[in-house]
């Protein structure tokens, strides 16, 4: 899977998803023998860098176990 359908593909999941999503949940939902862990989190720290910006919407935080997207307070 190339690097930007993994993002906008944990995006997805993660923007759907109805609680914060651990990174074994969204390697195994993502269902490519190629993706591994270490993968998903060079991605969502590349999407964390990516939104935190003062003219995003929606930001990526780490919380708990998992990782969930939410809105600038």
């Amino acid at each position: 899977m190339d690097r930007e359908t993994l993002t906008a593909s944990i995006e997805a999941i993660l923007l759907t998803a109805k609680g914060p999503v651990a990174v074994a949940a969204l390697v195994e939902a993502l269902d490519d023998k190629d993706v591994g862990a270490a993968e998903v989190k060079d991605a969502l720290t590349s999407m964390v860098d990516a939104w935190d910006r003062p003219d995003s919407g929606i930001r990526l935080e780490k919380v708990a176990d998992g990782w969930r997207c939410v809105t600038p307070a």
